[in-house]
């Protein structure tokens, strides 16, 4: 496409304002994905905008991300009508923002005729703009889990999610899954009848890459030999981080030298569970080999990953799991479980190891593999970076998008209904 004519695209973030400054461990995970994506987006030729509301009249109307990728905060959505949206079908609220939006279309002599949203509190404008006027509307969907159960079986889940995402399966014109469904079938309790495409969620390959592990390590001041075993995520109950003490007890059984990094931020049981583990550390006497790093700021994040000897990523489940892939394309070998989506990022034996969940003995096994045959280990780190960069880089996670819209766009214009792909399903 060229300069002039660009298609514009619209993205909905109302449940957070993605105009701050990105940091995968800070901003919501919809919000970045959306920023990241449209940025990516605005690279291959396309206009996008990414609309939210206005929560102050001090806030600016406009913030550019980019060249072509920008913020448009729209009025007509105060703080408690966004609420209504989490307690009330189909709450009458949407009379103001639609008639911003309706000008801002106006006196930008564009319209839009694809939208995306990826947060239920947007898909529910996704829903009223499907119902009033000719779009095309495109859904990113994760899994709709709370704490570690579906939102079908928890009683902490709000109906209104559950009564939207079912609206949102049905009715959106595709329904995007970062890995096939049926690898996830215990987190999607809503039947389908949509159509169903899988593009998985993307890095920032040139943000996360590779760091000569001797300058990482000096960087961050840990011993230049002593093996590191890297963690990095939430201190939550499905991390699986009981189970990655109970590998470390037994890797130091075996007398391995190794030092455990835990690097994340406390979120919902995190302070309770981050408590938990550090009594464990201390039961299993794992406390002078392991380090709780805390928060690590985003910038720091591809020293600490370059730093490591093998990330592990112990959950009981995992949607997709963005930190394997950010692990890979600095070249780091992964361990982690083969639940959910690690099973389709991670290349058993090729990029890492796949251990069966909440098996301490496994997880140990595969760690100390890797930490045992230095040569084998930076194979795989090589295979790693290569399959970092050729599917998951946003690059690449964009022009599978782009050929979606254009499919949707010319479909839509003859009266048909688009073919779907799939990006994920037969990667080996």
């Amino acid at each position: 496409m060229s300069k002039m004519s660009r298609q514009p695209i619209a993205f909905f973030s109302l449940a957070a304002d993605p105009a701050g400054a990105l940091d995968a461990g800070k901003t919501p995970p919809e919000v970045y994905y959306l920023r990241q994506l449209g940025e990516s987006l605005a690279k291959v030729g396309w206009q996008v905008d990414i609309f939210t509301a206005q929560r102050s009249p001090s806030q600016e109307t406009q913030v550019q991300h980019s060249e072509h990728c920008r913020t448009v905060r729209l009025p007509g959505l105060s703080a408690e009508a966004l609420a209504s949206l989490s307690t009330t079908v189909n709450p009458p609220i949407w009379g103001e923002f639609s008639a911003a939006y309706q000008t801002f279309q106006a006196k930008a002599g564009s319209n839009y005729p694809v939208i995306h949203t990826s947060d239920w509190i947007s898909a529910q404008w996704g829903l009223q703009l499907k119902q009033t006027s000719h779009v095309q509307w495109v859904h990113t969907a994760y899994a709709t889990v709370v704490d570690g159960v579906t939102v079908a079986e928890s009683s902490h889940a709000p109906q209104m999610r559950q009564t939207v995402e079912e609206q949102v399966w049905t009715t959106a014109d595709r329904i995007i899954v970062t890995v096939p469904p049926e690898s996830q079938t215990q987190l999607w309790p809503f039947p389908s009848t949509a159509a169903v495409e899988v593009i998985p969620c993307g890095t920032n390959t040139q943000h996360f890459h590779g760091i000569p592990q001797a300058k990482a390590r000096e960087t961050l001041g840990l011993p230049p030999h002593q093996a590191v075993v890297l963690y990095v995520g939430q201190f939550a109950p499905h991390k699986g981080l009981a189970t990655l003490a109970e590998a470390a007890a037994l890797l130091q059984a075996d007398h391995v030298d190794f030092r455990l990094i835990l690097a994340g931020e406390e979120v919902r049981q995190g302070l309770q569970e981050r408590d938990r583990v550090q009594q464990l550390i201390r039961d299993r006497h794992l406390v002078a080999r392991t380090e709780f790093a805390g928060y690590i700021p985003h910038d720091q994040l591809p020293l600490y990953y370059a730093a490591a000897d093998v990330c592990v990523i112990p959950s009981y489940y995992e949607p997709f799991g963005w930190v394997a892939i950010e692990a890979m394309a600095c070249g780091t070998p992964v361990v982690a479980s083969r639940v959910g989506g690690l099973a389709l990022t991670i290349a058993h034996e090729d990029t890492g190891l796949l251990v069966p969940p909440q098996d301490a003995e496994a997880l140990a096994k595969g760690i100390q593999r890797v930490l045992a045959d230095p040569t084998w280990a930076a194979s795989l780190g090589q295979s790693s970076t290569d399959r970092a960069e050729q599917l998951f880089s946003w690059g690449c996670v964009a022009a599978q998008f782009s050929d979606l819209y254009r499919r949707l766009l010319a479909q839509s214009l003859m009266g048909q209904e688009a073919t779907t792909t799939s990006s994920l399903s037969s990667v080996p």
